[in-house]
Parts: structure tokens; C-alpha cells; sequence
């Protein structure tokens, strides 16, 4: 039995979607995967941590994943028009054709701390994420979602000072502390497996709250629409990445 992912999604529904993203921050696809195309996804995930002795996984691009349905999805057409056509509604016009980029985050463990509630905004208009395994009990990971607080930027430095003006120890604070007393703005999404959860992700500030360390928390993000892909000041940056790491910034 396949989910709701081989069928296509209309015009109608793309609006909906748009427009939900716009006023929520967020929509939903319910059962987008079907019981039966998750169980081995799950098995999948958690195998992967198992390998890593229970702690923190990150499966970056399609090969990592090259055993499983998350390597075809990219591939699908109707997921890949589907986000498309949501990055056109977010770009008021769209953004030329790219690749995705993709992710199954497995949070488990002492080191599955560290990569959580770690407020940011993305560098991909579109984000869309499957659940794969999710706790029932206790500390889930829920999505924190403050909407819209920004727009699509032209200029790659404006992108990177609305970063920097959240990635500092004063923001991340304050975020968290806004999130803990229940301050209103926020959107608590309770996420469950097999659904599609699409947001602007460019747009909107958001984290995943922590999990138990005993407990699994898996999701397969897809990131769709660099608005700053051709931007020399950011292929500058990634330069900088690849030849002294990761105390360089990834704006």
C-alpha cells in the first residue's frame, strides 16, 4: 500500500498550502507515507544509530540513504513539483530549477542534545520533513515554529546578518526562555511519522525541542530553493568551509 506521495497534487491544493504557510507558518500532508513504507524506515534509522553506539546520526544526500524510499523521493516527480511550485508561491515567481538537499537527522543519546534547540533560519526556501520515528512518551523533539518573521532576501549579506542577528548566545537564550514560559507566536508542531510537514524554512526561526537520550527521534528533511545559489559571497564562504572547517559560519 503506498501513501498519499504517488499522487498528484493539485493547483487547489498548492494554494491551500501557500496560503496556510503564509497565516500558520506550516500545513501538513497526513499519511503522505503509508505504515507499511515507513516500517523500514524506521528499522533503517535505527540501525544507523545502533552502529553509531546510540548516539547522533546525520545522513547527508541521497546515497547515504541509497537503501531506502528517501533516495527516490527527490527523484519523484510529483515531490520535486510539489516543492517547486511552493517555492514559486514563496518567491512570488520562483527561483531557477536546483537540486535538493537532504538530510535523515537521527537524534538519540548524550550527543542528541547538542542539536537541539538550536534556533535557525534556513538557507533553502522550502522545508519539508518526514517523520520516521517520533517518542510517544516524555520529551518528543516538537518543532518550534516562529512564523514568517522575515522575507525573502535579494542581498546574500542582508541573509547573513538576519543569521547572525539569531545565531548568538544572548538570541538562542531568549528563544528558548520564549518557548519554556509559553510566550504566544510560537507554533508547537507535534509531529507524527508518515505525514509531510512543508514550511518556509528561509522565513520562519525554528528548532526541534530535545527528546529522552533513550528515546529515538528520526526525520528525513528535504531542503528545496537557494535564492543565494549563485552568489560569489556565498561560494566565498563555502570555500572558507571546506578549507578550515566548521569555525566558519554556513550562511
Amino acid at each position: 500500500m503506498n501513501g498519499n506521495w504517488k499522487r498528484a497534487v493539485t493547483d487547489e491544493e498548492i494554494s491551500r498550502i501557500a496560503q496556510n504557510i503564509d497565516r500558520d507558518g506550516y500545513d501538513v500532508i497526513e499519511d503522505y507515507l503509508s505504515s507499511e513504507e515507513m516500517a523500514p524506515l524506521r528499522e533503517f534509522a535505527e540501525t544507523k544509530v545502533r552502529e553509531a553506539g546510540g548516539e547522533y546520526v546525520a545522513l547527508v544526500g541521497p546515497a547515504e540513504v541509497s537503501e531506502t524510499l528517501l533516495s527516490e523521493l527527490p527523484q519523484f516527480s510529483e515531490f520535486s513539483n510539489l516543492c517547486q511550485r511552493l517555492c514559486k508561491a514563496q518567491t512570488k515567481g520562483g527561483l531557477p530549477k536546483g537540486e535538493f538537499y537532504q538530510v535523515l537527522r537521527c537524534i538519540q543519546g548524550t550527543t542528541g542534545k547538542d542539536h537541539c534547540n538550536r534556533f535557525h533560519y534556513d538557507s533553502y526556501v522550502v522545508s519539508a520533513i518526514i517523520p520516521v520515528s517520533i517518542p510517544d512518551v516524555g520529551m518528543r523533539g516538537d518543532l518550534m515554529l516562529l512564523p514568517n518573521t522575515r522575507k525573502i532576501r535579494k542581498s546574500y549579506f542582508v541573509n547573513v546578518f538576519d543569521k547572525f542577528l539569531i545565531d548568538n548566545a544572548f538570541s538562542q537564550w531568549a528563544l528558548r526562555t520564549a518557548v519554556r514560559l509559553g510566550l504566544p507566536g510560537f507554533a508547537r508542531i507535534h509531529m507524527r511519522p508518515g505525514n509531510l510537514y512543508l514550511f518556509c524554512g528561509y522565513r520562519s526561526i525554528h528548532a526541534n525541542e530535545g527528546c529522552d537520550p533513550d528515546k529515538l527521534r528520526a526525520t528525513a528533511v528535504f531542503h528545496y530553493g537557494d535564492p543565494h545559489k549563485s552568489s560569489g559571497a556565498r561560494q566565498a564562504v563555502r570555500d572558507l568551509r571546506a578549507k578550515f572547517g566548521s569555525g566558519v559560519p554556513s550562511y
